[in-house]
């Protein structure tokens, strides 16, 4: 009987080394992934310093209700990882891929044509079909100043949008015909209301697939959609944390007359990626994506709490527009 207590203990203390073991390994993995700590203790809303506030949208982007999920989703940034046999652009060792959704805006539109071309900088703009219906010329203006066009779907409803198969190819083939009547082309860019994550069920990537499309995510954020409202300090902090030792920028700012805080700051922006030896590029299909990783993790029993795994998600760039 003693034998056996002693391998039994012997046998419980190998496994909590282990487990302790697995748990370093894996924290040390992300963090190199993500290139800082990863803090072990939970934050609660109520708790985050001021700074930190502007990264935090929990109903949009870590507890979506909009969701038939039982657990909320985490994003961490990271290159999907389905094999592909396609040939992708060859790239700069640093490159900035300046996005802007959402447009195009009457007010804000012409706004950040006119710093792009003082600058010479060429930037991508993911647009929505019914706002391009209603502003034609706008789009005739970005087109022809050399800028690259995406589809950012017709209607930018989440519930409409991500509902099935056919809704997706609905609004994403009703925007690329917009595009066409204006431009006379038809570029094969998308990028996905609110973030891949929302694309939830692999049919939807699979439609992407099969329509032609290349889906692109970002890895650097404006936050200029947060409900408290952001700065130009804000923005720029926002844009230089998320893009520090990051060789390939993608970054998410909005053309919206009410969101001006990243036309404000693009100026500073565009010297600060110049002075760090980024080149400036636009996307398009043949240029490698860029997608969320998703990752589903354990749900607390207090609704108000943020996990370690959700809180970095937030943190890390990952911010509904």
């Amino acid at each position: 009987m003693k034998k056996l207590l002693i391998a039994l203990i012997l046998v419980s203390s190998t496994l909590m080394i282990l487990s302790l073991f697995v748990h370093s390994t894996t924290s040390n993995v992300i963090e190199k992934r993500i290139g800082k700590p990863i803090n072990k203790s939970p934050i609660l809303p109520s708790n985050l310093k001021e700074n930190e506030k502007k990264y935090l949208s929990v109903s949009e982007s870590v507890y979506d209700t909009s969701s038939s999920s039982s657990y909320p989703v985490s994003i961490l940034n990271a290159t999907d990882s389905r094999p592909s046999d396609k040939l992708f652009l060859k790239e700069p060792d640093k490159v900035v891929y300046l996005t802007i959704d959402d447009g195009p805006d009457p007010n804000s539109t012409p706004k950040f044509l006119e710093v792009l071309q003082e600058h010479d900088i060429k930037a991508t703009f993911f647009m929505i079909g019914a706002t391009m219906e209603k502003n034609p010329q706008l789009v005739k203006d970005i087109f022809s100043q050399g800028h690259a066009i995406g589809n950012h779907s017709y209607t930018h409803n989440y519930g409409s949008l991500y509902k099935d198969t056919e809704s997706l190819a609905e609004e994403i083939n009703k925007t690329e015909d917009i595009i066409f009547s204006i431009t006379g082309t038809r570029p094969k860019i998308f990028r996905a209301p609110g973030g891949s994550q929302r694309m939830r069920k692999t049919e939807l990537v699979n439609k992407l697939d099969e329509l032609g499309y290349a889906y692109f995510d970002w890895n650097a954020s404006s936050a200029d959609t947060d409900p408290n409202g952001v700065t130009k300090k804000d923005v720029i902090d926002n844009i230089k944390h998320d893009s520090s030792g990051v060789k390939k920028v993608i970054t998410l700012m909005h053309d919206n007359h009410r969101r001006k805080a990243s036309l404000e700051a693009l100026p500073e922006l565009i010297e600060w990626f110049k002075e760090n030896g980024y080149e400036f590029r636009t996307l398009n299909e043949n240029v490698e994506p860029f997608h969320f990783k998703t990752i589903h993790i354990k749900e607390s029993s207090n609704k108000n709490t943020i996990t370690d795994s959700a809180y970095r998600s937030v943190t890390e760039s990952v911010y509904s527009n």
